[in-house]
């Protein structure tokens, strides 16, 4: 545990013996990545306790009490602390006044972070699926809590007829769960409802009358689909704004989508007249690419929803490209025909706006499977979490996972970007924040 002293000045909370509290205890002690000692205090005390002035955390301490000098010990020492933490409740994505999660922390700081990196994800990763099997506390019931990785210990399944219903309007009260659920199960639940709303309990489901979300410079109106499909629309030769300055699709995103459609298509010859599905036109990138590919004998279905998009459509004679046919309308219901006539195609794209995660695992749990021919080849626009690094390797993750139960298996490919400072001028807000290498997911039938 030897920190220097210059770097304790700069990350141990101010505490005074007359000031000394068990939180300011347990915060030093994160500093100090004493194991004992924080072991002892968080009997008592919560592990989400936050510095006042920085608001990091024991876990984003643990990780500030190492440097890049670090010896492999250190690393270690710390690695232990924190996953103590995690099984004592502290949040994997807690946010620090500078908007690091204790994950970013420990990237930055490379070689020497790289366990407890890896610590962090595997943390981000269960919460993740936990939080999915409660139905995302939406009111839908209570999920099963299982693994079925059979390396994992096996979690016991809740009585359906004993668990507590999680209730549109009302707190749900974790401790409910307690003769239920085992203790390790429990902690992890009560992480993800401190997640929520930062004291361990949720209000599920009220009524706001707009979605709301918290982001590091304040509350901001989220954006989701009803509000999107009912937004204007502005086009120029670089992007694709919403009426609220967000960037629906941009210019940069060229590349990823031109090599998207060679990884799906990837034998330029054996490509010609094949059969695609793209569900999101935006600026019509991909759908130019994939074009170009099948040629004029191929069969191109494109799925579209908002109104100024399809007048893009229109005018740039899309509907009247050989082999092309729009669907206009929700993928939900437009896609439904293709499912009836028993449609199935070669390669499927998919690259929607303002739809949350579970509108991708359900197309892809529900309708890939359908309409993906035998042989054919799956991707989609890979920016889930890419606002935060920690976020984004999380949900690479977790859609490679949601991606297996469903029967589709994954490779993923590195694809260098080129992304300028000024690209984003004019955009409110960056959907892509986590370097110039974008994962691009081929995925295919299992066997």
């Amino acid at each position: 545990m030897s920190t220097s002293a210059s770097t304790l000045a700069k990350i141990t909370p101010t505490m005074s013996t007359a000031d000394s509290t068990p939180e300011t205890r347990l915060l030093a002690a994160a500093s100090t990545r004493d194991l004992a000692t924080l072991r002892l205090l968080l009997r008592k005390t919560s592990a989400q306790t936050q510095d006042p002035s920085t608001l990091n955390t024991p876990l984003h301490l643990v990780i500030l009490s190492l440097t890049p000098s670090s010896s492999l010990i250190e690393a270690e020492e710390a690695e232990d602390c924190i996953r103590l933490l995690l099984q004592e409740g502290a949040i994997w994505n807690d946010v620090n006044k500078d908007g690091d999660t204790p994950g970013c922390l420990a990237y930055k700081l490379g070689g020497v972070g790289e366990g407890c990196y890896e610590v962090m994800v595997e943390a981000g990763v269960r919460a993740e699926m936990l939080l999915a099997r409660l139905g995302g506390l939406g009111g839908q019931g209570w999920g099963e809590l299982g693994s079925d990785d059979d390396d994992d210990e096996e979690m016991e399944e809740v009585d359906r007829d004993e668990a507590p219903q999680l209730v549109q309007g009302e707190t749900f009260d974790p401790e409910q769960l307690e003769g239920l659920v085992d203790e390790e199960q429990l902690a992890a639940i009560k992480e993800i409802l401190a997640a929520q709303n930062g004291d361990g309990g949720v209000a599920v489901g009220e009524a706001l009358g707009e979605d709301i979300i918290h982001t590091h410079d304040g509350i901001e109106v989220d954006v989701n689909s009803s509000r999107y499909l009912s937004s204007k629309l502005g086009y120029d030769d670089e992007k694709l704004l919403d009426a609220d300055e967000n960037g629906v699709m941009m210019s940069w995103e060229t590349g990823i989508m031109e090599r998207s459609v060679e990884e799906l298509l990837p034998d330029v010859e054996e490509a010609k007249g094949k059969r695609v599905l793209n569900v999101g036109f935006g600026m019509g990138i991909v759908d130019s690419a994939f074009q170009a590919r099948i040629g004029e004998k191929g069969t191109h279905v494109i799925v579209e929803a908002h109104p100024d998009v399809l007048k893009k459509i229109e005018s740039d004679g899309w509907e009247e490209k050989p082999g092309v046919r729009v669907l206009k309308g929700r993928w939900q219901e437009a896609l439904q025909p293709l499912l009836d006539n028993g449609e199935v195609f070669d390669a499927i794209y998919f690259d929607t706006f303002a739809e949350e995660y579970t509108a991708l695992k359900s197309f892809f749990e529900d309708y890939v499977i359908a309409l993906l021919a035998e042989g054919g080849r799956f991707s989609f626009f890979h920016g889930l979490g890419a606002d935060k690094r920690i976020s984004y390797d999380v949900y690479t993750r977790v859609v490679e996972i949601d991606l297996l139960e469903a029967g589709l298996e994954t490779e993923w490919m590195d694809v260098d970007i080129e992304l300028k400072e000024e690209e984003w001028n004019g955009v409110r807000r960056r959907y892509w924040d986590v370097g110039s290498v974008y994962r691009l997911p081929v995925c295919t039938f299992i066997g």
